[in-house]
């Protein structure tokens, strides 16, 4: 087995490689969107200090699903994210504010734009921010289950990194 490419690396250890998934933890107010905004910021300008972004063969864009922030936070958010850029584009970007939409409606779309809207395959790193608004009972493991192969079966058929973020409760 070849190893499998790099998308982005923390301190010269990989981060984000093609074809796997990963997920960011946090209780309210840890600073969770601060992180992925430093993510995808350090994506379009190819390096932030420590965090280094990599550009895979074919590989251009990144997308960033927000589930939960109105439009207006998001709208910030992805502003900070390109401030950080400070004008660079080594990846171009997408940011989608899917909060009003159900729960099928929403899996429909994320897929959507992975892979019927992605005829290129040029995706090479995805941040789902909400992951929990891709299921409708948050306690099922058999829902747990469902979407993480869901994460996993996108990730390795579109050969893309997908980075998740899950909310934690008391």
């Amino acid at each position: 087995l070849e190893e499998p490419p790099i998308v982005m690396s923390i301190d010269s250890t990989a981060f984000a490689t093609l074809g796997s998934i990963s997920c960011i933890i946090g209780k309210a107010k840890s600073k969770k969107t601060f992180a992925i905004t430093l993510l995808v910021g350090s994506l379009l300008k190819g390096s932030t200090g420590i965090i280094q972004a990599h550009k895979a063969k074919g590989k251009c864009r990144v997308m960033w699903f927000d589930t939960e922030m109105g439009r207006y936070s998001v709208k910030l958010a992805n502003k900070r994210a390109l401030l950080l850029s400070e004008g660079s584009s080594f990846y171009k970007h997408e940011t989608h504010e899917v909060g009003a939409l159900s729960t099928q409606e929403l899996l429909r779309f994320i897929n959507g734009k992975l892979t019927l809207q992605n005829p290129d395959n040029d995706i090479a790193f995805v941040m789902i921010d909400g992951i929990k608004d891709l299921v409708g009972d948050i306690n099922s493991p058999d829902e747990a289950t469902n979407i993480t192969r869901w994460l996993l079966k996108v990730s390795r058929e579109r050969n893309l990194h997908i980075c998740s973020v899950l909310h934690q409760n008391k």
